[in-house]
């Protein structure tokens, strides 16, 4: 026995969980709809493949690796900053002398960190290439202080000298150092030495 009073509050109640249930299957679908549609570039018609889209990274300041700088002056790399301060045949004792007809060479650089991160400071990373093509690797018992293996961070300086074991003879000489960073961008420097 239901009374009419009673049919019409049961009718209520029903009205208000549809009324709910719409309003949440309609939010659904409505953030549904949100998502842009997918067009072909080519027709302008929204059938075709959807273009892939990959996030851009900040821009970073560009950076020229190919460069050739002079003694005295500073390659500014994206986390550090390079200068050679001078050239100059190393006088060394009897026991680091040189194979006949080379000398040691020495290259005094600065390297001064300029990001928010350590940079890797190590002879190893420095090369000398001559005229005719031939690279030659650092080498120990040169000119002293001899640069050390070190990391820096922004405002933190390295000092010292690299010695290279060079032919005499060799001339057009240029030094790259390419220091191991993780980034996006190669950070080699180049240096004519003026020999």
């Amino acid at each position: 026995h239901f009374s009419k009073d009673s049919s019409m509050h049961t009718r209520s109640r029903s009205f208000t969980v549809f009324a709910a249930t719409a309003l949440i299957a309609g939010a659904l679908l409505a953030c549904k709809k949100k998502t842009p549609p997918t067009t072909d570039p080519g027709t302008g018609t929204g059938a075709g493949p959807t273009p892939t889209v990959t996030p851009t990274a900040p821009p970073t300041p560009s950076f020229d690796s190919s460069k050739l700088y002079k003694v005295g002056e500073t390659a500014k790399a994206p986390d550090f900053t390079m200068a050679i301060e001078n050239v100059k045949e190393c006088k060394v004792p009897y026991y680091f002398k040189a194979k006949k007809g080379n000398i040691k060479l020495g290259v005094e650089v600065q390297i001064e960190g300029s990001a928010d991160k350590d940079v890797p400071v190590n002879p190893f990373y420095a090369k000398v290439t001559d005229g005719d093509g031939y690279s030659y690797t650092s080498t120990f018992g040169g000119c002293d202080p001899e640069l050390k293996s070190v990391r820096v961070n922004k405002g933190e300086k390295a000092k010292g000298w690299i010695t290279f074991e060079v032919p005499q003879k060799a001339s057009n000489l240029k030094l790259t150092y390419n220091p191991f960073i993780v980034s996006t961008v190669k950070q080699e420097v180049k240096f004519d030495l003026g020999r």
